[in-house]
């Protein structure tokens, strides 16, 4: 008798803390927005259907939390544990490309690179400007110079997207100490060597 006693002490209390919290978490209704849910679905102002949903569910399912508390329980902790993401399923961010001095190759001239960079198509498909297509970004990135920066060229390896191996080249704006924006020329996709596989690719 005791341990019955206890079972349902402990379902009172679980059925006051989902009541609490039921109350807490659901928004309250206006006049206004009840009316039109009224004008809506006129069985809503209808006796029985107060009493449905007013009186009888609620009963049903206090009772049931009383009795059955155990489970409303473990349906919670449930609830609460797939809405936390667990810090081992996050997925790492992946990493940002950079320029660093070991990717460095040589120090050029604005002028020296839209030599070097300009495009003569015979079929006139690309526009004959400094890096043709891509002259509008190249014009954004020049812009950004200020006095006392310099522009280097350079090429780096690095792992993209599902760790493919790529080639990047471009031109770089050194800033003092450090570096400032890059112009992405060139980006080749390599092809990973099979496994057992010796020897560099081409």
């Amino acid at each position: 008798m005791t341990y019955l006693v206890a079972y349902l002490a402990i379902g009172a209390v679980t059925l006051g803390v989902v009541l609490v919290t039921h109350r807490l978490a659901r928004p309250t209704q206006s006049d206004l927005v009840q009316a039109m849910l009224e004008s809506v679905d006129p069985a809503r102002a209808t006796l029985r259907h107060r009493l449905m949903h007013k009186v009888i569910a609620p009963a049903l399912a206090g009772a049931l939390i009383l009795v059955a508390w155990p489970v409303a329980v473990f349906m919670k902790v449930r609830e609460l544990l797939a809405g936390r993401p667990l810090e081992s399923a996050e997925e790492p961010e992946p990493a940002v490309f950079c320029v660093t001095r070991d990717h460095l190759l040589q120090e050029m001239t604005v002028e020296e690179i839209e030599m070097a960079e300009a495009v003569s198509d015979p079929l006139g498909a690309v526009p004959p400007l400094p890096f043709g297509h891509l002259n509008a970004a190249w014009l954004r990135f020049k812009s950004g110079l200020v006095q006392g920066d310099t522009i280097w060229r350079f090429a780096a390896q690095w792992d993209g997207e599902w760790g493919t191996p790529e080639t990047r080249e471009g031109y770089v704006i050194a800033r003092g100490d450090g570096f400032g924006p890059y112009f992405l020329a060139v980006r080749r996709i390599m092809e990973r060597p099979e496994a057992g596989e010796t020897g560099a690719t081409e």
